[in-house]
């Protein structure tokens, strides 16, 4: 396929019919592809323009956004400076223009201002500065014209595909890992099987297995093996991975040693246990039919959270951060939430005005600092920003202690006495479970305190001593 793009004398795209919606978006557009940042900070300051931002959202999520090959078709279209253009109805612009415009909508200022005006919506601010042609770049995570594979299959994991095993092969003919196989004879188990033993052996990295973004294992796949088809228990609220906040470095700078069985179901690796699971909470989901209702939601669970937390660790304010970190996954923020670090006495403020059982619940807000209240919003909306920003992270995800005493940010499926691992190659902790004479893989955890490599040092020092004591993990 790339050679068939990269061949073609035009590529057009076409994006489906025309209609009310469209037409006020591709208005909006001829004013922001030119636009100076003053002209564009006007237009979104402009609530008489409301209804054609909220018509560009819906532009910006039709099907042709979500095609996982469509990413060859605009990429490879626009090779040696050719031109793609893009059509909806009778309505044509060219790629570069469109991606012009939206380029335009993630600058700073103008991002900001999208905040304010849509208050506790990540998804319309996502879609907005985001979304569209921006959603079809090659990768976000480097800028070369052939990114290694799995900087594209963390990329488009979002994407759909007819055939589950196009969320491979689609994707490797426009990568730099031509060693891959392309072969719609095999099934999809042996597809993602082969694409993972492949992975792992050129790069000698055990990142791809913290890949976890499904609640059932449809193609029976053995634990360690990504399944990269988009589906999920809660469709509409996807499983955040630790790689979209930011890549950690658990092992350091070590490789992977690992080797497989013939039949490529068992994936053995060298680390070394760092704790086991004590005790953890029920996994929170994101629920609920109105803003309210996912709020007190969230509210609830946060409660859940810092009890447990604090019946161990206190709520002295090293404490409180502690447990601010790895309420998200890390000391982490995406551009919209702009009050992170007072998340804490963001969340116990709304809990005091809607949950009004709070206290029957066990619930005292801690003491915080006084730097830290004052800087607190005192708008709702910005309020419900940050509950909002930390329940898409939150989401299929539980709080645990480890027995001794870690604060843990674990997978949904996570239970008491399941083992906190370190692989060498991974930059996260792995949640392993022993079943009889082997294990299977959980998926990645946060563990505040080791996720820059704290344990390693140790590790090395001699890998043959307790506490750290380096063994093989048969996963299957």
């Amino acid at each position: 396929m790339r050679n068939i793009y990269k061949q073609a004398e035009n590529v057009c795209v076409w994006l489906g019919e025309t209609d009310a919606n469209s037409e006020l978006a591709w208005g909006l557009i001829e004013n922001l592809v030119d636009g100076t940042e003053t002209a564009i900070l006007t237009i979104v300051n402009d609530k008489a323009r409301k209804d054609k931002f909220e018509a560009l959202k819906v532009l910006f999520r039709r099907a042709y956004w979500w095609r996982v090959w469509v990413i060859q078709e605009v990429n490879c279209g626009r090779e040696n400076g050719r031109e793609v253009q893009v059509f909806c109805g009778d309505r044509q612009i060219t790629w570069r223009e469109l991606l012009k415009m939206s380029e335009n909508m993630k600058k700073k200022e103008i991002r900001d201002l999208l905040v304010t005006e849509y208050p506790n919506d990540p998804t319309s601010i996502y879609s907005l500065t985001g979304g569209g042609p921006l959603k079809l770049g090659l990768s976000n995570y480097s800028d070369g014209p052939e990114p290694p594979l799995m900087e594209l299959l963390y990329t488009h994991m979002s994407k759909l595909s007819s055939d589950p095993k196009d969320k491979v092969y689609a994707l490797v003919g426009i990568s730099s890992s031509k060693e891959i196989e392309t072969d719609y004879t095999w099934s999809v188990y042996d597809a993602y099987v082969n694409t993972a033993w492949r992975l792992i052996n050129a790069t000698k990295s055990l990142d791809l297995i913290c890949v976890s973004q499904n609640d059932s294992n449809k193609y029976n796949l053995p634990s360690w093996v990504p399944d990269w088809e988009r589906r999920s228990v809660h469709p509409n609220h996807r499983v955040m991975g630790l790689h979209i906040r930011r890549m950690f470095k658990a092992a350091g700078d070590s490789v992977a040693i690992c080797s497989f069985s013939d039949d490529k179901k068992i994936l053995t690796a060298r680390g070394f246990i760092v704790d086991s699971i004590g005790e953890i909470t029920y996994p929170f989901y994101m629920e609920g039919d109105n803003k309210e209702e996912k709020m007190v939601h969230t509210l609830k669970a946060f409660i859940e959270w810092w009890r447990l937390f604090l019946f161990t660790k206190g709520d002295s304010h090293s404490a409180q951060e502690e447990f601010r970190r790895t309420l998200c996954g890390g000391d982490w923020n995406a551009d919209y939430d702009k009050h992170h670090r007072k998340r804490l006495p963001i969340f116990c403020s709304l809990i005091k005005d809607l949950c009004k059982d709070y206290r029957l619940l066990g619930f005292t807000p801690p003491e915080f600092e006084s730097n830290l209240l004052n800087e607190v919003p005192k708008g709702k909306e910005d309020k419900y920003a940050a509950v909002s920003a930390a329940s898409l992270r939150m989401h299929s995800k539980c709080f645990a202690l480890s027995k001794g005493a870690r604060s843990c940010f674990t997978p949904r499926a996570t239970k008491s006495g399941d083992l906190v691992c370190v692989l060498l190659g991974c930059k996260y902790p792995v949640i392993l479970r022993r079943v009889e004479k082997h294990f299977v893989l959980i998926g990645e955890v946060y563990v505040d305190g080791i996720m820059e490599g704290e344990l390693m040092d140790a590790f090395k020092k001699d890998p043959s001593k307790e506490p750290f004591k380096a063994m093989d993990f048969n996963i299957h």
